[in-house]
């Protein structure tokens, strides 16, 4: 797609165009070719929502008005990794500038940074593109702006009026919804929600990047590996007994080193754990987090039990204890408070379902 330049490179002709190749399974190649006289570039990085008739990403419902513009607003309010005052300390430090932006059938992120910082400016805004920390406090004051802001939209004519207009003209259409929202729709908004939200939408599928400035086109490729494996779900049943337990000693080993980085999956399956040949390859990091808590290590470990129980059960001991096995080879001395606290977990599981 055309890219347009910046404020700043427009004193002279810049071009920039983005063409796709196919690179994985899950992904796309962008890249851009450019000219400019300044020493700065600009990436656009958004997903449609409507400009092209793609129904699974067009609703916001009544319930849900509003729900994409505060999604773009929690992309600056700190990842995974950072609080929202480090992110915005690390954008300051590049003299970069990141934002987010949402409007009825568009959802995005931009980033303009001089050129001379771009590979670290990258790594920060593909950070907060797919690692949004969606902190309980961050929301909650995000929450109360958004309101502040939907008041204050009220006591302006033009504003009003033209969502009048839009509610009269579109009346089974999602462009009645207001892109802030409603003040009955924001309070609704959970942590859970905008992660299930930014789940559905910031997938490989979706996206459309543009660049325009002084940007090297081989510094503007975007690569994701294709991974021509197994999932180890399917695979289970088709190995050896001996091949199994080896396998799930190495999952689990894998596993500890995980949560010895302090690193929690989130979803630990064998349905995100590819197998090629001989390589492991765990996928599916959208609910990990950055933690050493030994409850959330439980948490890990029970997701995992729980699904050699209900999918695997023909060999759920036999794995569970291979699993384990290797789990405790990495994660040392720090592994049976784990263990135990994943048992705990069960417990207390089995507890909510018998009353």
């Amino acid at each position: 797609m055309p890219g347009r330049p910046s404020a700043d490179s427009s004193s002279s002709p810049t071009t920039a165009r983005c063409f796709w190749t196919r690179s994985a399974a899950w992904g796309r190649t962008c890249r851009a070719s450019c000219t400019a006289s300044r020493p700065g570039c600009r990436y656009r990085w958004m997903t449609s929502k409507g400009l092209v008739p793609r129904p699974e990403l067009l609703p916001e419902a009544p319930e849900t008005s509003g729900l994409s513009g505060f999604l773009s607003s929690m992309w600056l309010r700190g990842t995974r990794g950072r609080s929202a005052a480090d992110f915005a300390r690390a954008t300051e430090s590049l003299a970069a500038e990141i934002d987010g932006f949402s409007g009825r059938n568009s959802l995005g992120l931009t980033l303009e940074t001089p050129s001379g910082r771009l590979e670290p400016a990258l790594e920060l805004f593909a950070e907060v593109l797919l690692e949004p920390a969606f902190d309980r406090d961050e929301i909650e004051r995000e929450r109360r702006d958004t309101l502040a802001a939907i008041e204050r939209r009220e006591d302006r004519l033009a504003q009003r009026a033209f969502l009048l207009f839009a509610e009269t003209h579109y009346r089974h259409h999602p462009y009645r919804q207001p892109v802030l929202g409603t003040a009955k729709s924001v309070r609704g908004f959970d942590r859970e929600q905008l992660i299930a939200h930014h789940g559905r939408l910031i997938k490989a599928r979706n996206l459309a990047l543009a660049v325009a400035g002084d940007v090297d086109p081989d510094d503007a490729v975007i690569v994701m590996e294709y991974v021509d494996g197994v999932n180890v779900r399917d695979a289970v049943d088709r190995l050896t007994d001996e091949e199994r337990r080896i396998l799930f000693i190495r999952i689990g080993g894998y596993a500890g080193m995980l949560h010895g980085a302090g690193i929690i999956h989130g979803d630990l399956t064998t349905s995100n754990i590819l197998k090629q040949g001989d390589r492991l390859v765990f996928i599916d990091f959208g609910l990990a987090e950055v933690s050493t808590e030994v409850e959330k290590r439980g948490v890990d470990l029970n997701l995992m039990d729980r699904m050699l129980t209900s999918t695997h059960y023909r060999h759920h001991e036999e794995l569970l204890a291979a699993f384990l096995e290797g789990y405790r080879g990495t994660m040392g001395a720090e592994a049976e408070e784990a263990v135990t606290r994943m048992e705990e977990v069960a417990r207390r599981g089995r507890y909510i379902e018998k009353n």
